[in-house]
């Protein structure tokens, strides 16, 4: 379904976002000084929650919006707000823009619209392009993206394409009559041995490893996060093994290390599996996909795109629905680092057009945070979304930046994105921020024709809301608020009572195709937990990307010994017996609380399971001499690492002997008593696969026939199969039955010349009822046998048509046989 590109035909080398943006304002220098607009005094409103404009410059605001939309050409309405300023930068100056670093002087000179770092490059002879997502409309290949731009993936049920595209050429693309609309690619957030993490004693899986001394095996876990290029520093100090195996990577912070860290220290057995979910949305489901395709059990990912719909389920969101619905194996992602940095509200006109946060305040204020140490600027990112559908968006909002020079507000970026009913509800900003000390910001959001939606807006990175209007709640979105996807939150690991303050808060609201309110978060994990910080990325792990794979290796554990509970059961046995804080049951900040992996393990330990072991083929014939083989089946698996002590016999020693026993290939261990014998003890442990259709082997048996007969296969009374803890299954067994015959069955000849197909055993008593092969008793058979009584003495197995069972073929049987029939 998806496809992943090679590099892109034409070299580049990655420079800085503030270098590409720096390029913009050399070309665009009104941009820097909030666009040309005016100032207003600010009044002393940074004291103040409740900030207002002034009427001057947010009509101000509004105007010079309205004139940049209604300049822009069809093409250029595809864009948003800074790809149209860099398109017409490429298309003025070419593809080769100046760049420089340093920020310009000026008004709100701290803060520089910038593109997120990793959707600008150059290329090797010094042009700059931008990477992007290519929505095509339905039906349409993503091969018509090929002659304008670098595809790196593309998503053909879909309908979209990762490219690098020159500035030059932004336009071209956008006026193809196939493009619904051009979007940069966002970078998502991650949330973020000789080191014992303390989720493995807070969250009990100690507790259920010196119980059980079972630790995952036979699970498979998989992680999807940034990067774990520098994996093998934490397997040399002994806190990943060296299984671990890496299906697709990128140099990054090593986020998926300390994520793999933490699972092997809830669940050291577990084989661990990692892709990197970078750089765009069509690699990471690809890697959900790689991950499900490599059999894992659990897929944990702590990614979160907010350039997907907060509304409804997006395209993100409808992929890993389709995974959760359709695959035996559990999703955990983390439910977001959120809570500060989210608004939520109707919105309401301050009779300028623009949206009231507050009585008296067209403004929300929020703190920008200093580069961290070692760097110039630092990357704040502003989301808009509104309650409309996803691609037929028909009011018209805009976003604002604002900042203090003094005693006025400064406009610093606006996002200005037409919206006429074939557009996405979404505005986002981007500005690097160069100040030594916490920065303040305003948010303004405007109107510009349509009706009143309920409007939401994420900070993801750079900085948080500082405003009594700000609403923690319902800030858990996109993936991990779909039905079925554990969605972690996160309790401190020095207090794990407490929740992160910025823990992202429930529920998810869902307006499309039908309100819907989900209760998230669902459990909450641990951070603040150590690591080895392999890789450079710390030794202390902070966010619900540490709490998520923490359940995840809670789930790995208690369900690798119940494997036979459905993903829905495993679920709600999580939940059931989570240590339950804040409100009673369920709750928007702890969801039904933190996981208790013992708990959960005594709850689906509660009852004995039963287990059916029976015998493939059920039925077998064989000729004196020869020998046949009868495989020892299990109903399912019910755990995920599993011994059995069997006794195999045959009820009649004279017919047969056992001269054989092999395995598959999940069995690590095994022995049997020797051979041949009419009796023989098998053992085996190993990891066995996921249940099957058809049931799951635990051995084949090898049986010849030595004389006439009929004999059954079946496992002795005193059999056992054992799980973690040697918890003990309750085995319902059915014997097989083999048959051994004088001579090979023969089909019967017909008065024509030819032949009955073969003769069968309907009922499995060995007698071969059904003389014409037609499958069902009529008075055809009784006629086809009467007719052939010599040649049943000289060519068939006279024990298989000895019907009144007296030793001699004859009259007797034809009249057997019809009694047969007539029953």
């Amino acid at each position: 379904m998806k496809e992943r590109g090679g590099p892109v035909t034409v070299g580049f080398v990655r420079v800085p976002a503030l270098l590409a943006v720096a390029m913009v304002l050399l070309c665009c220098p009104a941009l820097a000084h909030g666009a040309g607009l005016q100032d207003e005094t600010a009044g002393g409103a940074a004291l103040a929650p409740a900030a207002d404009t002034g009427p001057d410059l947010s009509i101000s605001m509004r105007n010079e919006s309205r004139t940049f939309k209604s300049g822009l050409s069809a093409a250029e309405e595809k864009l948003p707000t800074e790809l149209v300023r860099l398109a017409r930068a490429g298309q003025e100056h070419g593809s080769a823009v100046t760049t420089r670093a340093a920020p310009p002087a000026g008004p709100a000179a701290e803060f520089v619209p910038a593109l997120p770092e990793p959707s600008t490059a150059h290329t090797s002879d010094g042009a700059l392009q931008v990477y992007v997502y290519v929505w095509l409309k339905d039906g349409v290949s993503t091969r018509v993206v090929d002659p304008y731009a670098g595809v790196t993936d593309r998503d053909e049920e879909r309908h979209v394409a990762a490219a690098w595209v020159r500035i030059d050429r932004l336009c071209d693309l956008a006026s193809l009559t196939d493009v619904r609309r051009i979007e940069s690619v966002t970078s998502p957030v991650v949330y973020a041995g000789s080191i014992a993490s303390e989720s493995d004693v807070i969250l009990k899986t100690a507790a259920v490893r010196a119980e059980t001394g079972y630790g995952g095996e036979g699970m498979k876990v998989g992680i999807v996060s940034d990067s774990a290029d520098q994996w093998r520093e934490a397997v040399a100090s002994g806190d990943l093994p060296p299984t671990v195996r890496v299906l697709y990577d990128i140099e990054g912070i090593d986020e998926g290390t300390a994520m793999l860290e933490v699972v092997h220290d809830t669940a050291p057995g577990a084989d661990l599996y990692f892709h990197s979910g970078l750089p765009n949305k069509l690699t990471f489901v690809t890697a959900i996909s790689a991950l499900v395709e490599a059999g894992c059990d659990i897929v944990c990912d702590d990614i979160g795109w907010f350039d997907e719909p907060y509304f409804e389920d997006g395209y993100v969101a409808s992929y890993v629905h389709d995974v959760v619905e359709t695959e035996d194996l559990i999703y955990v992602s983390a439910a977001g680092n959120d809570a500060l940095g989210h608004y939520e509200g109707v919105f309401r006109d301050d009779g300028r057009g623009s949206h009231l946060f507050s009585e008296g305040s067209n403004l929300i204020r929020a703190v920008v945070e200093p580069p961290a140490e070692g760097t110039q600027s630092r990357l704040l990112q502003i989301f808009l979304q509104w309650d409309e559908p996803w691609g037929r968006a028909s009011s018209d909002y805009d976003l604002f930046l604002l900042t203090e020079e003094g005693n006025r507000f400064v406009e610093i970026a606006n996002s200005s994105m037409v919206q006429d009913g074939d557009d996405v509800p979404m505005e986002e900003i981007a500005v690097e921020y160069f100040g030594d000390e916490p920065g303040v910001v305003y948010l303004s959001v405007a109107l510009q024709d349509g009706e009143p939606h309920t409007l939401e807006i994420f900070i993801p990175t750079g900085g948080f809301f500082d405003d009594p209007a700000a609403t923690p709640g319902d800030a858990v979105f996109g993936h991990p608020a779909v039905p079925g996807v554990v969605a972690v939150g996160a309790v401190r690991a020095d207090d794990p009572t407490e929740i992160e303050i910025f823990s992202s808060e429930g529920p998810a609201t869902i307006t499309r195709p039908a309100l819907e309110v989900r209760p998230k978060p669902d459990i909450c994990g641990l951070d603040r937990t150590q690591i080895t910080g392999a890789g450079g990325f710390g030794k202390q792990f902070y966010g619900t990307s540490a709490a998520a794979p923490a359940v995840a290796g809670v789930i790995a554990t208690v369900w690798g010994i119940r494997r036979d509970t459905s993903p829905a059961g495993v679920r709600e046995a999580l939940y059931e017996t989570a240590v339950d804080l804040g409100e009673p049951g369920w709750d928007p900040v702890y969801g039904h609380g933190r996981a208790d992996a013992l708990s959960m393990f005594d709850a689906l330990s509660a009852s004995p399971t039963n287990l059916s072991l029976f015998f493939v083929p059920a039925a077998a014939e064989v000729r004196a001499g020869e020998e046949a083989e009868v495989g020892l089946t299990m109903d399912r698996t019910p755990a995920a690492l599993l011994g059995y002590s069997i006794t195999a016999t045959l009820s009649d020693p004279a017919v047969g002997e056992i001269t054989g026993v092999s395995f598959p290939g999940w069995v690590q261990e095994e022995e049997h008593t020797a051979l041949p014998a009419d009796t023989v003890r098998i053992n085996a442990t190993g990891q066995p696969p996921r249940s099957q259709p058809d049931g799951v082997a635990l051995c084949t048996l090898t049986v010849r026939g030595d004389a006439a007969g009929t004999t059954d296969v079946a496992a002795g009374p005193e059999s056992r199969v054992t799980g973690p803890g040697e918890g003990e299954y309750v085995l319902e067994i059915t014997p097989a039955r083999l048959m051994v015959m004088s001579a090979p069955v023969r089909p019967f000849p017909r008065p024509d010349g030819g032949t009955y197909p073969p003769p069968t055993d309907p009922d499995g008593d060995g007698l071969y009822e059904d003389v014409d092969g037609d499958g069902v008793l009529t008075m055809e058979d009784v006629t086809v046998y009467a007719g052939n009584l010599v040649f049943i003495r000289d060519n068939q197995p006279l024990e298989v048509f000895d019907f009144d069972k007296n030793g001699r073929i004859g009259f007797s049987d034809v009249n057997t046989l019809y009694r047969m029939v007539q029953q």
